[in-house]
C-alpha cells in the first residue's frame, strides 16, 4: 500500500489492549482495498465473518421489523432493542 506501511499496522494492532483483535495483511492490497475491482471474494468473506461475529443485534423479533421507523433514520432507539 502507498498510503499506508504494513509495519505501522501491525505496530498499532500490537498495542492494542483488548485480546478481540484480529489482523488480515492482504498481498498487494490496496489502501482502499473494497473499491471496485481491487478485492476478491476471500477478502469479503475475512470481512463478513468478523462483522457476523462481532453483532450485538444479529436479527430483530418478526414485530420489530414491521414497526421500524421507515429508512429516513437509521437511528435505533433503546426501547426498539430488547
Amino acid at each position: 500500500d502507498k498510503l499506508v506501511r504494513p509495519q505501522g499496522t501491525v505496530e498499532l494492532y500490537n498495542k492494542l489492549a483488548t485480546e478481540d483483535r484480529q489482523i488480515e495483511l492482504i498481498p498487494n492490497g490496496e489502501h482502499l482495498i473494497f473499491e471496485e475491482a481491487q478485492f476478491t471474494d476471500r477478502e469479503v468473506e475475512i470481512l463478513d465473518k468478523w462483522m457476523s461475529a462481532h453483532l450485538i443485534l444479529k436479527e430483530l423479533p418478526v414485530q420489530q421489523a414491521q414497526s421500524a421507523p421507515n429508512s429516513e433514520s437509521s437511528e435505533v432507539k433503546a426501547s426498539q432493542v430488547k
